[in-house]
Formats: C-alpha cells, structure tokens, sequence
C-alpha cells in the first residue's frame, strides 16, 4: 500500500518526465526560452527524495538553463545558473 507521501513522489517523478518530455521538443525547435521555462518549472517541483537519491540532479537542471541563456546570448542570466 502507497503513503501519501510514496504517491506524492510518483505524482512529481511523473510530471518532471512529462515536462522532460516537453523541455526536449522545445529544444529540437530550439525554442531555448521555452525551454528554460519548463525546466525553471522542473526545478520547482524536485521531490526532496529525488535530490537525496541524485544530488546530482539539479545542479545539472540548473546547468542546463544557464546553458540555454548563453544560446539566447543573455550571459547575465546564464551566470546565475552555471
């Protein structure tokens, strides 16, 4: 039987992989800002469980969105992540 906070986990394990998903269309079109956007949203919802069992995780979300903003030529932005 699933806790509360077991389905709360899955809940967001499950929306990050469709807001991969969608962080992935938007890079093939290289639509950076979109991008950027959904991974600014991904970040958010990081379950404190994901980040113990991957520290890893979100620094390199975080690197990922400074990336993009180099792309969109905003080397202010990009510093804040990278």
């Amino acid at each position: 039987m699933m806790t509360d906070m077991d389905e709360d986990f899955t809940t967001a394990v499950l929306k990050l992989a469709g807001l991969a998903i969608k962080a992935d269309e938007a890079t093939d079109r290289e639509d950076w800002a979109q991008a950027i956007e959904i991974l600014k949203e991904s970040v958010a919802i990081i379950p404190k469980e994901l980040n113990q069992r991957n520290p890893q995780f979100k620094p390199r979300m975080l690197s990922t969105i400074g990336s993009f903003y180099q792309l969109l030529g905003k080397p202010q932005q990009a510093k804040k992540y990278l």
